[in-house]
């Protein structure tokens, strides 16, 4: 499990082995500070369906940084 503190842009690109999965959320706290949790499971082919694959927790900070790429993602400004 990790607390997202930086964020930058990389140079993924998207595979054709893409897999479709599911996830939950949950807002937790740690030592005061408020963090939203997201973890995704496995997908239906692998050994250990419905296993958590990956955690990350995002405090207030990077949740509103977060935002703003989203909104400027759904505005087609990057």
């Amino acid at each position: 499990m990790a607390i997202l503190k930086h964020l930058e842009k990389g140079n993924y690109e998207a595979t054709s082995r893409l897999t479709d999965t599911w996830g939950k959320y949950n807002v937790t706290s740690l030592n005061g500070e408020r963090l939203f949790h997201i973890e995704t499971y496995g997908s239906a082919d692998r050994e250990y369906e419905g296993k958590v694959s990956q955690q990350i927790e995002i405090n207030e900070h990077m949740a509103k940084e977060l935002l703003g790429l989203l909104n400027r993602f759904l505005e087609k400004d990057i």
